[in-house]
């Protein structure tokens, strides 16, 4: 089930922090770093002997510079590429298995597309405010949006229960929709 959304980063500084694999590319981000090092003329002659850097020719370190950084940028967009891919495949998975049988093919073609975030400040005041609710509050907001909870299938005998289906029919809400159920409530 997918749990957060894509926060739609303002600037490619955001993009890179929020979305780069830092595991996956950690050589490439080496390599930058030092590349950039050597250009800016910041590296010491034993840190150059190490990378087996000549600072002398500064038109390689600069194409080098310029390939590693559009290669730093491709990395980034794929990773998020792939991020979007997986929360589709998600979605689609979950419209599969609450279909009823027979309509699997069209319950997957009108899912939804994963949820894009702008505003993380009223995502996390969301969250948080969702989290502090009282179990009886959660209830009562799943009963007054039933269409959107299904409390005939959430209400169980334990209440604990009840409140795990709850939250979980929560998470699995469109952003745009408990950010309505948010406003209203709030």
């Amino acid at each position: 089930m997918v749990k957060e959304p894509l926060y739609l980063p303002g600037d490619k500084q955001e993009l890179f922090d929020r979305y780069l694999d830092k595991t996956a590319h950690a050589d490439l981000i080496e390599r930058l770093r030092v590349i950039t090092g050597a250009f800016q003329n910041k590296l010491t002659p034993q840190e150059l002997r190490l990378h087996r850097i000549d600072r002398t020719d500064a038109i390689t370190l600069f194409h080098e510079r310029q390939k590693l950084t559009k290669k730093m940028f491709q990395a980034v967009v794929t990773d998020f590429a792939v991020r979007v891919c997986t929360n589709q495949i998600e979605i689609c998975t979950q419209q599969f298995y609450e279909a009823p049988r027979g309509k699997e093919a069209e319950h997957i073609a009108a899912s939804r597309i994963p949820d894009l975030c702008d505003d993380t400040e009223l995502l996390e005041q969301m969250y948080e405010w969702w989290k502090n609710l009282l179990p009886g509050q959660k209830k009562g907001i799943a009963k007054t949006f039933d269409d959107d909870f299904n409390p005939e299938w959430c209400f169980r005998d334990k209440e604990e229960e009840t409140i795990q289906c709850i939250d979980a029919c929560w998470r699995s809400l469109p952003l745009e929709t408990r950010i309505d159920i948010y406003h209203y409530c709030v």
